[in-house]
């Protein structure tokens, strides 16, 4: 009987591929997208993923789709927040269900056939669904994999006939994710010669190193300029929850010139995890006299930025004080000793209280040693 049977199966498979008809094969994958610190806020990072699916034999139109993925523990620690675009199967020709369980990190994804135009999964991967996962950044690592609850991976096409593959095994940029810790601090000061970065992280999770990038535009080409595989100085400390600072000189510039900086965290498996850009302006020498600039705008609102020179091997204190039009102390902006080099600070038209002054003009006088200037400002609102 058994070898009767499998005869039969052999002669209708026979028939069927003489006659042209090849039933199709639905296989399913999920498609790293990106994984983005610090968007859309401060302290938050979203992980795109995409599911895509691909038909073995021909275009195949389709009556249902469904299948769910996981956050492990770890990831729905990071409290997301889970949304949908660019669906291949929208309502209202399909009763849709798209859904987040933050109790069991689940995204369940159904698409049932109701009326109108058929959504086609082609010979080559077609995306079903994008998937945005904004999640508080920190120190972790967490992981998206296929759920081996209901729904189970289900497909059927336009005369209802099972067509369900197989579930590829998903990538490592989605079983080993890094929810990165924003850098505390990242500045760059013009020195004689050089440029000085420096960063601090508050905590470090599979942190191979940093990498140093330079352009001059903002949005410019930036190329790498140093490295953690070449500078011990820029090597991570691999995992950490203290503090750590970093530093970098860079001294092959030349002066006059602008400098646009970001540095990358590289981890264990290569990612890397961009900060900045940063702005510095080279200096051409260091100031041999106090010189306070005309502030810039100038007439403002609601802010302007003063800018002062302050020469090498004096040790005065000095002031730069915001005066109204009466003589009136409103606000002061620098107190004390200042290294030498060129200065920029702003003064967001507040009084010293951060109560916000009216349009008039206002004067700022910077007083060092013997060195004392006097500029007119405008704040016009």
């Amino acid at each position: 009987m058994k070898l009767k049977l499998r005869y039969f199966n052999y002669i209708v498979t026979i028939l069927l591929l003489l006659n042209g008809i090849v039933f199709s094969d639905v296989d399913t994958r999920l498609a790293f997208v990106s994984n983005t610190p610090n968007t859309p806020s401060t302290g938050k990072g979203t992980l795109i993923l995409d599911v895509e699916a691909i038909s073995n034999a021909g275009a195949v139109q389709i009556n249902s789709f469904q299948n769910a993925l996981v956050l492990n523990q770890t990831f729905r620690n990071q409290n997301p927040v889970v949304s949908y675009s660019a669906q291949q199967f929208p309502e209202p020709n399909y009763t849709t269900t798209q859904s987040y369980n933050g109790g069991n990190g689940k995204i369940s994804l159904i698409y049932t056939y109701f009326g109108g135009g058929r959504g086609t999964i082609q010979t080559s991967y077609t995306q079903i669904l994008r998937i945005s996962i904004v999640y508080d950044m920190g120190n972790a690592t967490g992981s998206v994999d296929w759920s081996s609850g209901g729904p189970h991976f289900y497909v059927t096409d336009n005369a209802d006939n099972v067509i369900t593959g197989a579930e590829e095994p998903v990538t490592s940029p989605l079983t080993d994710i890094t929810l990165p810790v924003e850098l505390s601090a990242f500045s760059a000061q013009a020195a004689e010669g050089k440029v000085v970065l420096s960063w601090a992280t508050q905590s470090e999770v599979n942190n191979l190193g940093f990498e140093v990038y330079r352009a001059q535009e903002e949005a410019g080409n930036y190329t790498m300029i140093a490295s953690y595989e070449s500078n011990a100085a820029l090597q991570g400390a691999g995992n950490s929850n203290e503090e750590i600072e970093y530093q970098y000189e860079d001294a092959s510039i030349y002066p006059g010139a602008t400098f646009w900086y970001q540095i990358a965290d590289v981890d264990f498996a290569g990612v890397r995890t961009f900060h900045g850009p940063i702005q510095a302006e080279a200096l051409e020498a260091l100031p041999t006299a106090y010189a306070l600039r005309n502030n810039y705008p100038n007439p403002f609102n609601p802010s302007t930025t003063i800018r002062f020179e302050v020469p090498a091997n004096v040790n005065d204190r000095m002031e730069i004080v915001v005066y109204n039009a009466l003589g009136m102390k409103l606000k002061t902006l620098v107190s004390g000793r200042v290294e030498a080099g060129v200065h920029e600070v702003v003064w967001d038209g507040t009084n010293q209280q951060g109560v916000q002054m009216a349009s008039g003009v206002y004067f700022i006088r910077m007083l060092a040693g013997k060195f004392n200037k006097v500029h007119k400002m405008i704040l016009l609102k």
